[in-house]
């Protein structure tokens, strides 16, 4: 992505919350910075660090005219969403991200339209969910967002 917007001459907005630098490794941290990557670890996103957050994302918004939303559903705590590749020992609760989705959710552009053009998920994996408790968290995601979606006028 980051490749294409520069050939085409569009500046590059990319944001990533709730990465976790123990899955990650410093080279990828490394280009993040590079490419000036709005991004915030895991253990940033604490309840009481969510104010800063959502500032912060709230800031990032206003500077693009649509949003393409990926959820990475490894970004979750293990113990809620055990059916994914890299399940994660910290990852963040549903509570967060739903604080998270909201001004995302939100934004309007100029015209009143919502920012928001494009969601999905990444990284589900059903081998590994085997009571299906990660495909309900997708499928709960996935009806507020569409929700949100299809409610906009």
């Amino acid at each position: 992505m980051a490749d294409r917007c520069l050939s085409l001459g569009w500046a590059f907005n990319y944001a990533c919350l709730g990465v976790s630098r123990a899955s990650n490794t410093q080279a990828l941290f490394n280009q993040a910075d590079q490419l000036n990557v709005f991004y915030r670890e895991d253990k940033q996103l604490a309840t009481h660090l969510l104010t800063e957050r959502l500032a912060e994302l709230t800031a990032f918004i206003s500077k693009v005219d649509h949003l393409y939303l990926t959820i990475d559903i490894d970004v979750f705590s293990a113990s809620i969403a055990p059916g994914v590749s890299a399940p994660a020992p910290r990852g963040i609760s549903y509570e967060t991200i739903e604080i998270l989705l909201q001004p995302i959710l939100d934004a309007k552009n100029q015209a009143g339209k919502s920012k928001l053009i494009l969601a999905d998920f990444a990284e589900y994996n059903p081998e590994f969910d085997s009571d299906k408790q990660t495909a309900r968290l997708v499928a709960r995601l996935a009806w507020d967002i569409s929700k949100s979606m299809l409610s906009v006028e």
